[in-house]
């Protein structure tokens, strides 16, 4: 919860993932876990909406044994704060995966006002280019040297910074956003001055997803799929 209390609140906001927490009737699960009832709480604080209850209620997106026994429960989800157009949420039944989790897609439309209206609010909303560098020049020793002083020299006033903060804790929450902007700054400026930058690779760049490999992947969720709809087989 901590985590997710570190959020900012900022519009059209999406988070998704495994949260290990089990909500009952607002997604359609079995039971509220412990985990489940303090998330219900922060969700309420934020105004976000569970998508799997609306699109999804009662579909587990977890399925495991446990002595001899199917067990299940709903704890993948997406969340948002945003206004959707056509939602849909579709949960993977007969895909392969290695593991006990399945496959949560989500698809909406989303009108452009909104989207004009979350980037006026705030900065924080615009997207920035992906940036690249050279890190397989960090294997080379002067390089790496060089990377590691600019980051020791440049970090130092951020590490006073926090030990204050952990030695004489305020009585607010310190700008957590401010710091961690100022974390990764350092280690931009230092990759910049160490390593440099690299252009993003072309659109053309050939894909390593080869033909062979979705031949192999379709072949795998075939078996997969009749495993699970075999009987009598463990």
């Amino acid at each position: 919860m901590n985590v997710l209390s570190s959020i900012p609140s900022l519009p059209n906001t999406f988070i998704c993932g495994d949260f290990n927490a089990r909500l009952g009737d607002l997604t359609g699960d079995a039971l509220v876990s412990p985990r489940g009832a303090a998330m219900a709480r922060w969700l309420a604080d934020r105004s976000l909406t569970v998508l799997n209850g609306p699109l999804a209620h009662g579909i587990p997106t977890w399925v495991g044994f446990r002595d001899d026994r199917e067990m299940s429960s709903i704890i993948d989800m997406f969340l948002t704060n945003a206004s959707l157009l056509s939602p849909r949420l579709d949960i993977a039944f007969d895909l392969s995966l290695g593991s006990d989790h399945r496959l949560l897609t989500l698809s909406f439309s989303f009108a452009q006002s909104s989207a004009s209206e979350s980037s006026s609010v705030t900065s924080d909303a615009t997207l920035h280019p992906r940036r690249l560098w050279n890190l397989s020049r960090l294997g080379e020793p002067d390089p790496c040297q060089l990377y590691q002083d600019t980051f020791r020299s440049s970090s130092a006033p951020l590490l006073s910074q926090l030990k204050r903060l952990v030695q004489h804790p305020p009585s607010s929450r310190p700008p957590i956003d401010d710091l961690n902007a100022s974390l990764n700054n350092i280690i931009y400026r230092s990759l910049d001055s160490s390593v440099g930058d690299r252009p993003p690779r072309p659109s053309h760049w050939k894909k390593y997803w080869t033909q062979q490999l979705q031949d192999a992947a379709d072949f795998r969720n075939r078996c997969y799929r009749r495993w699970r709809r075999a009987f009598g087989i463990d």
